[in-house]
């Protein structure tokens, strides 16, 4: 292994497991009993196990290192030792561990305390090595999310000279500072949204608001509501004398939470649409992260309750974090990805221990150890259904490559001393991670799915329920954007892009009312000013977007009359009626070639296709909170 290979990340985190003693008669020993290595046993019955795990810097390899069973969360004195052993055995092996990453529980914080770990000093140093300590910024931004419900944030006016981002759109200090972060405008951005016939922020449900316990956890219902969406349309709404100009501090704490999570989980060198999201570009957006640090030291809870352990946690993972970006830097990293820097690799391995135990919430410690033992062996980590709270690790083949030049480093007498319990052959293989992706691939986790590329899942929540307005408007002409650009960029027609002008070229203003939304998409300001093809800046022309006015104003007549029409095929049936009104057949009639008029037929089927879809979602929605409604009428009944 290279020096780069070496640097890697330490992460750590507890999980539950089901209290039960067992006698092996194999091993002629007990099992299930509290077990931290060594000579350190208990009969005391084990409730919590806690895992340690290594995973590259910058490279993709992952190693689950250690496990031990305790009674109860483990002791921040137990934490202390069996860390501290960890450490220095690594240290022994030639790795290089840079990073270490836990949650904010309150051992962990006892941690911290006891290593003494501040936001001025985030780290440890051990020989000659430089260990920098930060929290999981998912954790962070749930809490945060949390706490906006319970008290809701102020945020102090930032400085006039305060450091601003290049290239990334951010509020500037008077729009930030001496702001109210309320809940009661996210509650009301929701009610006008959702009841209108098109949405402005397509995921947002009304569980993000009301998140039932068992959902507390999941990260998406975090980020999804404190997105640039939900920024986006708090905006829009305001810019159209929908909700109060004071609903502008909650929209610029929802852009700011999105910004910094999209800064801190960076999962790919190049993202040319949104340049938070580059690792590539993480040294020149330092100042970001400044930025960031100002905004954070600046919060205060606005009903005056003492300031939260999430946001103090927020101000020690952003000021480590700078360190660590600083100092990759000087050891000539050209990258970083910032998504390393969390815990969802050890999130997903607990998700595949809960599997691997047959779906299991709670596996024994039989079972927990049986399995640790079987994913070095499998090798195939995927969790069940894909509604993980962590990313997808895309496993097919075991790291074998990667074990040999690492069975250097670990050999059998530390290894030994890094499990205890159960240590034997098979252990000393592991697996590798190669998605780095999954919030794009799967967008279910995606902290703000709707990217400049208009993802087809964008529109699925668009449904339509009453008369055409100003904002639904705006949602017609960002999905007839969306529809034509899609169709060009897929057929690569060269007629077609007649459609589309620059908004720079227009007199000013750039943007009718129609299209507020359109530009208050763009993560980049600059991207509306530019004359880049298919980007924000190059829109539909006003006698195109007309008719995706009319399409959105006639679906659901359409969609009515299909269901009495033959044949059963809806999409071809909304079409057919689509294209008898005047003005649309028309639109679909003027075309500059055989292949254009085809095109324009594809651009309203696709239109149609995703507002279908959004129907079933919608109606289904209904029927789950129909059954969760009578549900709780029983349960008052009972009471």
């Amino acid at each position: 292994m290279n020096t780069y290979e070496r640097d890697c990340v330490l992460v750590w985190d507890e999980m539950s497991i089901k209290s039960l003693l067992l006698f092996d008669k194999n091993l002629d020993q007990f099992e299930g009993i509290v077990n931290h290595g060594g000579n350190r046993r208990s009969l005391d019955i084990a409730s919590e196990v806690l895992v340690v795990l290594l995973r590259g810097m910058n490279t993709n390899w992952i190693f689950p290192l250690s496990y031990y069973f305790s009674k109860g969360p483990t002791t921040t004195q137990e934490l202390d030792i069996l860390l501290s052993e960890v450490l220095k055995n690594l240290q022994r092996t030639g790795l290089n561990v840079r990073v270490g990453v836990c949650d904010q529980g309150f051992t962990n914080r006892g941690l911290f305390r006891r290593w003494n770990v501040t936001e001025q000093k985030p780290f440890i140093i051990l020989g000659d090595n430089i260990i920098y300590m930060i929290h999981d910024i998912c954790h962070i931004i749930k809490l945060m999310r949390n706490h906006i419900k319970k008290h809701g944030f102020f945020v102090h006016g930032l400085q006039d000279d305060a450091p601003q981002p290049d290239n990334v759109p951010q509020p500037s200090s008077d729009e930030v500072g001496g702001e109210y972060a309320s809940w009661k405008y996210l509650v009301q951005f929701y009610e006008i949204d959702s009841s209108s016939e098109n949405r402005l922020a397509p995921r947002l449900q009304k569980y993000h608001l009301e998140v039932p316990d068992l959902a507390k956890m999941k990260v998406k219902l975090a980020t999804q509501l404190l997105s640039h969406s939900v920024f986006a349309g708090i905006k829009t709404l305001v810019e159209l004398k929908k909700m109060p100009a004071e609903a502008m501090g909650t929209a610029n704490f929802a852009k700011v939470c999105n910004d910094m999570f999209d800064f801190l989980n960076i999962s790919q060198q190049h993202d040319p649409q949104n340049t938070l999201k580059s690792g590539a570009n993480v040294f020149r957006n330092m100042h970001m992260l400044e930025w960031f640090q100002e905004w954070a030291s600046r919060l205060e809870m606005t009903d005056g309750a003492p300031l939260p352990d999430c946001v103090r946690g927020l101000k020690l993972t952003l000021s480590g974090t700078s360190m660590i970006i600083k100092d990759l830097q000087s050891r000539r990293y050209k990258y970083v990805l910032t998504r390393r820097l969390q815990q969802d690799v050890i999130e997903h391995f607990f998700g595949t221990q809960r599997s691997s135990s047959g779906c299991s919430k709670n596996p024994t410690a039989r079972q927990f150890s049986q399995n640790f033992r079987f994913l070095f062996v499998k090798s195939l980590l995927k969790c069940g259904g894909g509604n993980g709270n962590c990313e997808i690790v895309e496993e097919n083949t075991l790291l074998l490559n990667s074990m040999k030049r690492m069975e250097s480093f670990l050999n059998s007498e530390i290894g030994n001393n890094l499990m205890p319990s159960n240590n034997s052959g098979d252990q000393n293989q592991a697996f590798e991670d190669r998605s780095d992706n999954e919030f794009e691939e799967l967008c279910d986790d995606n902290n703000d799915p709707d990217r400049s590329d208009y993802q087809i899942n964008d529109f699925f929540n668009l449904l339509s329920r009453s008369d055409i307005a100003i904002k639904d408007y705006n949602v017609a002409t960002y999905l007839g954007n969306w529809a034509v650009k899609y169709i060009i960029r897929t057929k690569k027609c060269t007629q077609c892009i007649r459609m589309l002008e620059f908004s720079c070229d227009r007199n000013p203003p750039f943007f009718s009312p129609e299209e507020k939304l359109l530009s208050n998409k763009a993560y980049n300001e600059n991207l509306l000013e530019n004359h880049q093809e298919q980007g924000f800046g190059h829109v539909l022309k006003e006698c195109h977007r007309n008719v995706f006015d009319l399409v959105i104003s006639e679906f659901r007549p359409a969609v009515i009359e299909s269901l009495n029409s033959a044949g059963t095929n809806v999409s071809v049936n909304v079409f057919n009626y689509l294209k008898h009104n005047f003005e649309i057949g028309e639109w679909l009639s003027s075309y500059d070639s055989t292949n254009c008029k085809k095109h324009r037929e594809d651009i309203i089927k696709l239109v149609v296709r995703s507002k279908l879809y959004l129907l079933v979602k919608e109606k289904n929605q209904q029927v789950v909170s129909s059954k969760a409604m009578s549900q709780t009428r029983r349960e008052l009944r009972h009471q």
